[in-house]
């Protein structure tokens, strides 16, 4: 059964390598014998991802680039297939999330007062990259026979998001923060990428999943942590490392029958 869950081989690709869940995502293939690629924006966070990574006595490639920029996404594929490194596996983890608790007062996010140019910034980083590096990656994985994709969506492309949670007593109404429609419509979007997708590559085959995550604990507020809590059934937000092992059973041979499926792994949110 191990082997099953074996990546030994495999060259994965991970959009915002760099954050939080990219770092987390590429423990999980690194620790079950691939190479993850971690791909940002950020030089700097991209090294500061690889020690840590090192400190694990695991190992990863790290490319520093714009993935809004379609040429670079061009040149990262013939980069990595001339090192020696051709992938094997997409994850597209890249998104547009500011911590809720960094939105306080910006009434700019109401629906009504949303910009159009935020819109825009988010959509790209949140879903058109994805499409972009699904081109590129996809097409390359339908030219040898086969790969994953693994796109990362969250439960807010299942349900709509909660507004009330961000309702601080302890703050003015004014100053609630709103969760942008930005958010809510590229997740959704992720998964209808999938599906498309799937069944475009799917006798190639290609595999593209989804996975729908819940919220991860980082530095929401007290507020805000009860809020989610009490709504979720396990009672509590996930541990950034908690995906670790959905992510490898999605790309190894053991979901060697699952595509085009979204897998909910939210505490049991959206089941409410």
């Amino acid at each position: 059964m191990s082997n099953l869950f074996d990546l030994t081989g495999h060259v994965v690709v991970i959009t915002g390598g760099a954050g939080l869940l990219g770092v987390e995502h590429a423990i999980a293939v690194a620790s079950h014998g691939g190479t993850p690629v971690l791909v940002d924006i950020s030089l700097e966070k991209l090294t500061s991802a690889e020690q840590r990574l090192k400190s694990l006595d695991l190992s990863c490639e790290i490319r520093a680039l714009d993935l809004a920029k379609r040429d670079e996404i061009d040149s990262l594929l013939l980069d990595l297939i001339e090192t020696g490194l051709a992938p094997t596996d997409l994850i597209n983890n890249l998104a547009s999330n500011p911590p809720m608790s960094q939105s306080a007062g910006e009434s700019v996010l109401n629906f009504e007062n949303f910009p159009l140019e935020s819109w825009e910034l988010d959509m790209t980083l949140g879903l058109t990259t994805a499409m972009s590096c699904s081109q590129v990656f996809g097409g390359w994985f339908a030219k040898q026979g086969g790969g994953t994709i693994l796109n990362i969506s969250s439960d807010l492309g299942i349900i709509s998001p909660d507004q009330r949670v961000y309702q601080d007593p302890a703050l003015a109404e004014s100053s609630w923060p709103v969760k942008p429609i930005s958010y809510s419509a590229s997740k959704f979007g992720m998964i209808g990428l999938t599906k498309y997708l799937a069944t475009y590559w799917g006798e190639i085959p290609v595999r593209v999943n989804t996975i729908a995550l819940g919220s991860v604990k980082s530095n929401q507020t007290p507020y805000l942590t009860k809020q989610l809590e009490d709504r979720i059934p396990l009672g509590r937000l996930a541990g950034p490392a908690e995906y670790q092992g959905l992510v490898v059973f999605m790309l190894s041979n053991a979901s060697s029958y699952l595509t085009g499926s979204v897998v909910v792994a939210d505490g049991g949110r959206s089941a409410w």
